[in-house]
C-alpha cells in the first residue's frame, strides 16, 4: 500500500511536470510566432543585453562579419544572459526578452521574409507596418520591428556591408545585396512619418520562354515573333509600370541573343542575369566618398560602351537624359539593343515619358521634332507589360514604330494585343515589313502567317 501511495505521488508529480513543460512550450510558441513589442522594463533589459553582445562579439563581427556560426554564438549568449536576470522576471518575460534581443541583434522580422522564396518584395512603411508582395499580390504581415531605432539599426546592418550608412547626412540609401536584391531606405526628414525600407528580392530562378507561356503572359505566336526580332537585331524597348516585370522579361528575351555576340550591359544596379558567356557588365556610381572621385552615370557608360566593341548594348532602365546617348548609339550601327523604360503604354511613352527624359539631358537640347525623329529612327519595337488585379503580368501590346506621319507624330502600329474582354492574345493583322526586312538581312525569316488576326 505504501508503494502504491509513492507511485501515486510520483504519477501526480510527473503529471505536474508535464503540465508545466507544456505551458512553457505554449509560451515559447506564442512568443516566437506572434508580433510583440517591449515594455519599458523589458526594453531596459534588452538594451543591456545588446550592449553586452556588442562588447563580447566585437572582434568576431569585425573579423568575420555576421556569419551563421557567429549568429548562433550570439543567440546562445543572449539566452545565457536572460537566465541571469533577477528571479522576479518570470518565464514568459524572459522568453520575450530573448526574442526581442535576438531580433535586435539580427534582422528581426525580416529574417523569415527574406528566406521565403515566394516573396518578391518587402515593404516596411514604418517600423510597425510591414507588407509583402507574394504571387503578385500585396499582403499585410502580422509582424513589426520593436521600435523606430530597431528598424534603423537593421537597415544599417544591411547597407553597411556595402560601405553605406543611413544617417542625417545621407537620409536616402540605395544598395544591392550580394544575391542581387535591391534595397532602398529612408529616414526623416525625407520621410517625416519615420524610416522606410523596401527590398526587391532577387529571384535565383530565371524564367524561361516556356514559363511565360505556362503563366499566360504571352502566346506562342508573340513569343516566336519576339524570338525572331531579337535574333534579327531589332531595337526593342520593354515598357511597363512599376512591378510589371520589365527586367525579368528583358532577361528572358536575352536568351535569344546568339551565343557568339559580345554584349555590354549598363545598369544603375546590376540585376540582369544574361546567360551569354560574353557579357561585360557596367554599373553606375553616382554617390562618391570624396570630391575627386568620378561620378559615373548611365550616359557616360553608354558612351564608353561604344568603345568596348559591343555587338549589342543593353540598358537595364532608361530613366533620364541618357535616352539621347542610348538612341544615338542604336541609330549609328549598334543594332539589336534592348532597354526598359517606365511608361503605361506606347502612347504614354511617346507623348509623356519621352519629353521628360529628353528634358533631363543637360548637354543637348533637342527640339520636339528632333526627339521624334531620333526615336523613330532608333526604336523598332515597343513591348508593353501590365500587371493585372489578380497579380498576373502579361504582354498587352507589341507595337511597331514606323517613322513620322504628315502631322509629325510617331506612327505606332500594334502587331499583337491582349483582348481583355475575350481574355486572349490577338494579332491585329499589321505586318511589320521594316522589321522583317531587317531580320532577313541578318539571316532570319519570319513566317507571316503569325500575323493573321482571329476570324471571330
Amino acid at each position: 500500500m505504501q508503494n502504491n501511495m509513492f507511485g501515486s505521488r510520483n504519477s501526480m508529480l510527473q503529471h505536474r511536470l508535464n503540465s508545466v513543460t507544456e505551458k512553457k512550450q505554449e509560451v515559447i510558441q506564442n512568443v516566437t510566432t506572434q508580433y510583440i513589442s517591449a515594455t519599458n522594463e523589458e526594453q531596459a533589459y534588452i538594451d543591456q543585453i545588446v550592449k553586452n553582445v556588442g562588447e563580447k562579439f566585437a572582434t568576431e563581427l569585425a573579423n568575420f562579419g555576421e556569419t551563421e556560426e557567429v549568429k548562433r554564438q550570439i543567440n546562445d549568449y543572449i539566452r545565457e544572459q536572460a537566465e541571469l536576470l533577477p528571479p522576479t522576471v518570470n518565464f514568459e518575460t524572459r522568453q520575450r526578452i530573448i526574442k526581442l534581443a535576438i531580433d535586435t541583434t539580427g534582422l528581426g522580422p525580416l529574417e523569415p521574409l527574406l528566406k521565403d522564396p515566394e516573396i518578391t518584395e518587402i515593404v516596411v512603411q514604418r517600423y510597425d507596418k510591414i507588407m509583402i508582395e507574394k504571387k503578385g499580390k500585396i499582403q499585410d504581415v502580422d509582424a513589426g520591428f520593436n521600435s523606430e531605432d530597431h528598424l534603423v539599426i537593421v537597415i544599417n546592418k544591411i547597407v553597411q556591408s556595402k560601405g553605406k550608412t543611413l544617417n542625417l547626412m545621407t537620409p536616402i540609401v540605395d544598395a544591392r545585396l550580394d544575391d542581387g536584391s535591391r534595397v532602398n531606405a529612408t529616414i526623416p526628414p525625407v520621410t517625416p512619418d519615420g524610416a522606410t525600407l523596401c527590398i526587391r528580392k532577387f529571384s535565383q530562378h530565371k524564367l524561361g520562354p516556356e514559363e511565360y507561356l505556362k503563366f499566360g503572359s504571352v502566346d506562342e505566336k508573340m513569343l516566336k515573333f519576339l524570338e525572331m526580332a531579337v535574333i534579327g537585331k531589332a531595337n526593342i524597348i520593354i515598357s511597363g509600370g512599376t512591378g510589371t516585370g520589365k527586367t525579368t522579361f528583358l532577361n528572358m528575351l536575352s536568351n535569344y541573343i546568339p551565343k557568339g555576340e559580345l554584349i555590354v550591359t549598363i545598369e544603375d544596379t546590376c540585376e540582369l542575369q544574361l546567360q551569354s558567356p560574353r557579357v561585360r557588365r557596367m554599373e553606375t556610381r553616382t554617390s562618391v566618398a570624396t570630391s575627386d572621385m568620378m561620378q559615373v552615370d548611365i550616359a557616360m557608360e553608354v558612351k564608353n560602351a561604344l568603345r568596348m566593341r559591343p555587338d549589342r548594348i543593353i540598358v537595364g532602365e532608361i530613366r533620364d537624359g541618357a535616352i539621347v546617348d542610348m538612341l544615338s548609339a542604336l541609330s549609328t550601327g549598334h543594332d539589336g539593343g534592348l532597354a526598359t523604360v517606365h511608361a503605361n503604354s506606347p502612347h504614354n511613352l511617346l507623348t509623356t515619358r519621352m519629353p521628360i527624359l529628353y528634358g533631363q539631358n543637360k548637354d543637348m537640347k533637342m527640339t520636339e521634332h528632333a526627339q521624334k525623329v531620333q526615336f523613330s529612327e532608333s526604336i523598332e519595337l515597343v513591348v508593353q507589360l501590365r500587371r493585372f488585379r489578380d497579380g498576373k503580368r502579361r504582354v498587352v501590346e507589341i507595337t511597331a514604330i514606323n517613322g513620322l506621319d504628315d502631322e509629325d507624330n510617331v506612327v505606332l502600329n500594334p502587331i499583337f494585343v491582349y483582348n481583355e474582354f475575350k481574355q486572349r492574345f490577338e494579332a491585329t493583322g499589321f505586318i511589320p515589313e521594316k522589321i522583317l526586312d531587317k531580320a532577313m538581312l541578318n539571316g532570319v525569316e519570319i513566317d507571316k502567317s503569325i500575323f493573321t488576326p482571329p476570324e471571330d
